[in-house]
């Protein structure tokens, strides 16, 4: 034998072997030494009978397409729920900034130095005329003397002590002084 071997004695059932190859099996030479062509063999495959159903493909798809929606739909309601959240800390946020806003204004009112004189007054404080400062260095600048003292009169709507003397409100004229004229030289 020559690498094939042969069935009967037409070579139908011949098959190639190892040396053999396609040329063997489809009529080519150096098949069973003989020089006659060889047909190609048809097998017949069992397959399925009928047509395959379509159900389980339908229903994976009904299944991934439902899952699929329920998903967008949590989604969907948990992004409206931090949008929600989001608005609502937003409100408050700017209602706080401006309450922040009001007492920051009541405190700038109440730090100014009007609101200080007013205070000081009330509690019986006056002003001093004669006020000395410390220096950086320690030093005192300017010759401190104690502020004179309160009446004991309350004082009036406007805020003046009874009997005090009113200051007017327009300075006092002032007559021009003569510069003398230098006649020298």
């Amino acid at each position: 034998m020559s690498g094939a071997t042969s069935g009967s004695g037409s070579g139908a059932g011949a098959t190639a072997g190892k040396s053999g190859g396609a040329a063997g099996r489809f009529g080519g030479s150096g098949g069973s030494g003989r020089g006659g062509a060889l047909s190609p063999r048809l097998v017949v495959l069992a397959g399925r009978k009928g047509t395959p159903s379509l159900l389980p493909f339908v229903a994976v798809l009904l299944v991934l397409g439902l899952v699929g929606l329920l998903a967008l739909l949590l989604l969907n309601t948990e992004l409206n729920k931090g949008a929600f959240t989001i608005k609502q800390q937003k409100a408050t946020a700017t209602k706080l900034q401006q309450e922040s806003e009001q007492i920051q204004q009541s405190l700038n009112g109440l730090d100014g130095p009007g609101a200080l004189a007013s205070k000081a007054s009330q509690m019986g404080m006056v002003p001093n005329p004669y006020p000395a400062f410390l220096a950086p260095n320690g030093s005192v600048l300017g010759s401190p003397t104690p502020a004179p003292k309160p009446s004991t009169s309350a004082p009036t709507a406007n805020g003046a002590v009874p009997g005090a003397a009113v200051l007017p409100t327009t300075p006092a004229p002032t007559t021009p002084t003569p510069t003398p004229t230098g006649t020298g030289r």
